[in-house]
């Protein structure tokens, strides 16, 4: 069964935990045009898990799955390999990732890595 929405209805008062701010979907909005232009300038780019979150509606997480598509997503974002760096949550989380901005919002991309190991190779190709 599809229901169909014709006209707005009223949402409940309270709708999330207590201890996050109130978030609509329009607080998001400048996210969604950040990915917008990403999508209108780069179509080709490899896709690849997106998250929004309502903690920080005002910043798009975005997770490769493969370092090409990491890689990918680097040359279209103009970001120098430099600014690729290791991150570890834990010893067997290692990732690496890159921030850039995108119209004023802030764009993390990152890879899990299935070892330390790998992501030290993979850190030394992009030193490379």
């Amino acid at each position: 069964m599809t229901a169909q929405i014709t006209e707005p209805t009223a949402q409940p008062a309270a709708y999330g935990p207590e201890r996050w701010a109130r978030t609509t979907l329009a607080d998001q909005r400048q996210a969604l045009s950040a990915l917008d232009r990403i999508f209108g300038l780069h179509p080709n780019l490899p896709a690849m898990h997106i998250a929004l979150h309502y903690v920080s509606p005002e910043s798009v997480d975005v997770q490769a799955q493969s370092w090409p598509a990491l890689e990918a997503w680097r040359v279209a974002l103009n970001v120098a390999p430099s600014e690729v760096l290791p991150g570890n949550c834990a010893e067997e989380r290692a990732h690496l990732q890159f921030t850039t901005m995108v119209d004023g919002v802030p764009v993390r991309v990152w890879m899990m890595g299935d070892l330390a190991q790998d992501v030290d190779e993979i850190s030394s190709a992009v030193s490379a």
